[in-house]
């Protein structure tokens, strides 16, 4: 039987929720939980389930459904609009776009450096 997700949990005395940041790298985890995690991950040599992965997050079995909310008359209205409002908009949302990215670089950023902490802890402890 192969090591759960659940049974990394129990080991850690975290809830499975906690462990599932910790695999995806939620920076929102205390070093604490997260060291308590990667050493029950270790112990049980936990890896996950590629094809339960896939299923869970829709990219085997049926696939989804996605829905089309654009109405036709909102293209129609787009091409009314000038051309100066269609800019102005372009503009912000390349601006959010960009703000996004930059949150998102700093959010990896932090990650990275929290890795690397955890390695050399780990590196110590194996010493």
């Amino acid at each position: 039987m192969s090591t759960t997700l659940r049974d990394v949990a129990e080991i850690a005395g975290v809830s499975t929720a906690t462990v599932s940041r910790v695999i995806n790298g939620a920076a929102i985890v205390s070093n604490n939980s997260r060291s308590k995690v990667l050493a029950a991950i270790s112990e049980l040599k936990y890896s996950p389930d590629i094809h339960a992965v896939e299923l869970r997050r829709g990219k085997g079995g049926t696939p989804r459904k996605r829905r089309n909310d654009v109405l036709s008359s909102t293209r129609n209205r787009t091409r009314l609009n000038s051309d100066s409002r269609t800019k102005a908009l372009n503009a912000q949302r390349s601006d959010k776009r960009l703000r996004l990215l930059l949150e998102e670089n700093v959010r990896l950023k932090t990650l990275v450096a929290n890795l690397c902490l955890d390695v050399e802890m780990w590196k110590r402890i194996a010493q």
